[in-house]
């Protein structure tokens, strides 16, 4: 039997999906990151990327169990 998946998984998941393909598309196209090593570039996305997660699965609410 498997449970359903969690509000809290599901806020995170889909937050680190658009967090990444976002940051990734700016990094590219943003003239002051133009010269910026790549080491650095992924370092941005990353860490933007992690935060957005932590904090979307954060504010998701608790999905309750059934007993």
């Amino acid at each position: 039997m498997s449970a359903p998946v969690e509000t809290k998984v599901k806020a995170a998941s889909l937050s680190a999906l658009a967090a990444a393909f976002v940051v990734s598309w700016v990094v590219v196209k943003a003239p002051v990151l133009e010269g910026a090593s790549e080491v650095l570039q992924a370092a941005v996305v990353g860490v933007i990327t992690s935060a957005s997660t932590a904090t979307a699965g954060w504010l998701a609410r608790h999905t309750p169990r059934r007993m």
